[in-house]
């Protein structure tokens, strides 16, 4: 934005398919496709509002990269591709010590599915990809702490 700076605005078209676990105490329900489709269209153009309501209170033209969709990521990825390519590099053990896996594993009510466990993987390798792009630094909720550093660990082993 200033300085040099641009903006890659990244929405979850492939995390959104499988859900995640931060914050939540149940198994999330999956989304049809067409709904999917229907919120990730939704948030880019609410992403791009937000951009020119920025421009419009700052009246500065903000270098703004087309949003991204991670889901770009996968299309051409197989699950072994990815197994090597991400799983690789990530130990279960540091999975476990991340707030929101733990907390869903402690409670045996409250377990956690490999779908939902693995998710912190693709994230974490949305962050690689965005790195190849030139982005130095990731914003995110504090909820996704665990998967933004699951994505510096990924970048530190992989690259």
């Amino acid at each position: 934005m200033r300085r040099g700076n641009t903006c890659i605005p990244l929405v979850g078209g492939a995390t959104g398919m499988i859900g995640d676990p931060g914050g939540k105490d149940a198994e999330r329900n999956f989304l049809s496709e067409d709904v999917l489709a229907h919120n990730v269209a939704s948030i880019q153009t609410q992403v791009a509002g937000i951009m020119d309501n920025i421009k419009a209170v700052t009246g500065e033209d903000l270098t703004v990269a087309n949003v991204v969709n991670n889901a770009d990521f996968y299309t051409e990825m197989t699950f072994l591709q990815f197994l090597r390519d991400v799983g690789k590099y990530m130990t279960v053990n540091s999975m476990m010590t991340r707030e929101t896996v733990k907390k869903r594993i402690e409670d045996p009510d409250k377990s956690i599915s490999y779908t939902e466990f693995s998710y912190m993987l693709i994230q974490g390798y949305d962050f690689v990809k965005l790195y190849e792009q030139g982005c130095k630094l990731q914003i995110s909720g504090s909820d996704q702490w665990g998967n933004v550093t699951a994505g510096i660990e990924l970048i530190r082993k992989k690259l």
